[in-house]
């Protein structure tokens, strides 16, 4: 579907035209770009790298497990960002990590995104803003991030402060190269003009943001496949699943959840979409059961947003209907791990999440 838009761009002429100057823009060639840690007291700078995607690169070392904001780095101040319409970076970490990507207004909300980043390999993120969703922690009167207003701009290792798959210890380094604020459009936006079908993922950057809370993840962008290999856990029963951070996500019109996959063996697949917890409401989470068949042919399963159901637990606690506009992660886990049925390894490939009417 993306690339069909690139065919006609090309076509046209409209991708010959001179692209647009970034609103920032650091190579580090030259210099760290006054990007600096967050924790407090931290006697480590930021230094330039020769392991770099190109030229120098930014280079942070940090030790783990505490304390929570070790392995955060930011760029404070950086200007008017105004017209923002995707962030354009390389990173690499020393170790398996969930990088946090975080924008945060003055006196206002922090907004932020999830992605995975496996152990040393460059990765190019493509990160649209429409991914950026308010963190549950903060408050913003608008709702709305305002480029304007933007006062700092970080990359976190979350997985220092949230193990995803238990304790993190030792020394780690965080890697960042060709770090840009851009007014053109990223690969990853959800839809041209926020219409449906909203293209939650169709495995097409280099990068992800789904995270494994069991097992290895890793992306085909060439044939458009995200890969979840995953095995009997050492211990059982085991939350044997995938999260994908979202952002804010259209409630009006959206009628189903869309997925295409395949997977090695027969089993069944909860699919939850999950609201963000922020109050009078709190958290809830609406559940889906998907029976995948097992085998090498991909299927497609529509799933109706009106037949997912609240979790058992808050029936007749916080009762009322799905509010799509709230959902910020969608999780697909194994059932059969779940109830602490040991399996063989599975691999599943997930090739397209789509919201359509």
């Amino acid at each position: 579907m993306r690339h069909l838009v690139c065919v006609l761009l090309l076509l046209s002429g409209q991708a010959f035209a001179q692209a647009p100057a970034p609103l920032y823009a650091a190579s580090f060639d030259e210099s760290t770009d006054r990007w600096t840690p967050l924790e407090a007291g931290v006697a480590l700078p930021t230094v330039q790298s020769e392991m770099s995607q190109s030229g120098a690169a930014l280079r942070h070392d940090y030790s783990t497990p505490t304390p929570a904001l070790a392995g955060s780095i930011a760029r404070l101040y950086p200007g008017d960002l105004t017209g923002a319409r995707s962030i354009d970076f390389w990173c690499r970490t020393s170790a398996e990590a969930i990088l946090g990507l975080a924008v945060q207004e003055q006196g206002g909300g922090r907004y932020i995104s999830m992605f995975y980043s496996p152990a040393n390999r460059w990765q190019h993120v493509e990160m649209s803003v429409d991914r950026l969703r308010l963190a549950d922690d903060t408050n913003d009167d608008n709702n709305t991030l305002d480029w304007d207003q933007v006062v700092a701009v970080a990359l976190i290792d979350v997985s220092v402060a949230l193990p995803f798959r238990g304790p993190v210890a030792g020394d780690r380094s965080l890697f960042v190269d060709e770090f840009r604020i851009l007014t053109t459009e990223a690969p990853t936006a959800y839809a041209t003009g926020e219409q449906l079908p909203y293209v939650l993922d169709d495995f097409q950057a280099d990068y992800t943001t789904w995270l494994p809370l069991l097992g290895s993840l890793e992306v085909d962008s060439t044939v458009g496949e995200l890969v979840w290999t995953y095995g009997p856990p050492e211990a059982t029963p085991a939350l044997g699943a995938i999260v994908l951070m979202t952002g804010n996500l259209p409630a009006a019109d959206s009628g189903h959840l869309v997925l295409t996959f395949r997977s090695a063996r027969a089993t069944q697949f909860i699919v939850s979409l999950q609201e963000e917890n922020r109050q009078p409401e709190g958290e809830r989470g609406f559940n889906a059961v998907v029976q995948a068949v097992g085998g090498p042919e991909p299927q497609t399963v529509a799933l109706s947003l009106a037949d997912f159901r609240l979790e058992d637990k808050l029936v007749g606690v916080q009762d009322g209907p799905l509010r799509l506009d709230r959902v910020n992660r969608l999780t697909i886990l194994d059932l059969s791990l779940l109830a602490g049925q040991v399996q063989a390894d599975n691999t599943v490939h997930l090739q397209e999440v789509l919201l359509t009417p």
